[in-house]
């Protein structure tokens, strides 16, 4: 669908659309775990995105970097990236993806074993999300945020959380990053017995997505 729809803004000259296209299956090869092909699309809707001085894509993709960057463990250009993103997306009243460089930053923080760090970033602006529509914009900061709790002895909250977020529905134009969220359950669950991590599994699968976030809100801010 993506791919049909950029090719239909480049037949009629539309740059802008052609950007958030490129941005578009970017952030779809990322949520499937095509770490390669995403990073070739969002540099290329990037670059042309500040060509055309297009603020929007110009700022999603490079927080699509600025994910990557924090999870290869290049932490030094990761908080460069969060360092960019955030006074921009202030100046172009795009404060509601502020999620995204805060979580890039906690993303960096794990990967430095900074975890009280990197759960006060998860935890910030989970507190605020009021509506269930705004948790796919959040769910780098969900996934974040069960890492933690498997790293603080919560691994079934964690796995929990996973499971609800994974059989979330979301309306929202991105996908939910289910490579993601899949290979960090596949963590968890090297270190969990089979029946307890099955049980906190189905948990999440039955449980409402906007309730156990706040339940692991508060498991996480108490147990680090």
């Amino acid at each position: 669908y993506y791919e049909q729809a950029l090719a239909i803004r480049r037949d009629i000259g539309d740059r802008l659309g052609e950007a958030d296209g490129l941005t578009a299956i970017g952030y779809c090869a990322l949520s499937a775990g095509e770490v390669d092909i995403a990073r070739d699309y969002l540099q290329r809707s990037f670059k042309l995105a500040r060509t055309l001085n297009y603020a929007r894509a110009q700022l999603v993709s490079l927080a699509g970097l600025g994910v990557m960057a924090a999870e290869a463990g290049d932490v030094e250009r990761a908080r460069r990236i969060a360092a960019d993103v955030r006074p921009e997306l202030i100046r172009v009243n795009m404060q509601r993806l502020l999620v995204v460089p805060d979580a890039i930053e906690g993303l960096a923080d794990l990967q430095d074993g900074q975890l009280e760090a990197a759960r006060e970033k998860f935890v910030k602006h989970l507190r605020k999300v009021e509506e269930p529509r705004h948790l796919v914009d959040g769910s780098i900061a969900i996934i974040g945020l069960a890492l933690v709790l498997a790293r603080t002895d919560g691994e079934a909250q964690a796995v929990k959380l996973l499971s609800a977020l994974l059989n979330y529905r979301p309306a929202n134009y991105y996908p939910l990053p289910r490579k993601r969220i899949q290979d960090a359950l596949r963590k968890i669950e090297e270190r969990m017995g089979t029946q307890a991590y099955q049980q906190a599994l189905d948990a999440g699968k039955q449980s409402d997505l906007m309730a156990v976030v706040k339940e692991s809100v508060s498991e996480a801010v108490s147990r680090v």
